[in-house]
């Protein structure tokens, strides 16, 4: 998937460990990756780029005290990214190394989360 600009919205839910998806996946080698962590009622913001086989730093942001099932939202338009919960941005970063790439969602080793709605727009439509 070659997208450039899109949305993606989502509703879901962790049962065990983190609820997890790539933007900008260009191959297994380039992309950015993203998860919301449960740590007991509050979530937690966990992201990280891929570049050349590289895994950068992770950046984590506290999200606060969040409902079971919860919405999230991300923007990717060209190099930057948002992401919301509840319609409340909870992230933003600028990443010139991948502007382009499609999006997935994935479980990690032990983790177990539920996306339950899944609506994309293309191109801001």
């Amino acid at each position: 998937m070659e997208l450039r600009d899109y949305s993606i919205e989502f509703t879901g839910r962790v049962e065990q460990g983190g609820l997890c998806w790539v933007v900008r996946f260009k191959d297994p080698d380039n992309y950015c990756a993203m998860k919301l962590e449960r740590k007991g009622q509050k979530l937690e913001l966990v992201r990280w780029v891929v570049a050349s086989g590289r895994e950068g730093d992770a950046v984590r942001a506290a999200v606060g005290l969040e409902p079971e099932t919860f919405r999230v939202r991300v923007d990717v338009r060209g190099p930057k990214c948002a992401t919301f919960l509840r319609s409340r941005q909870i992230d933003s970063f600028i990443d010139n190394r991948l502007v382009s790439g499609g999006f997935g969602f994935y479980n990690e080793e032990g983790g177990r989360a539920r996306v339950e709605s899944l609506r994309v727009l293309v191109n801001g439509a």
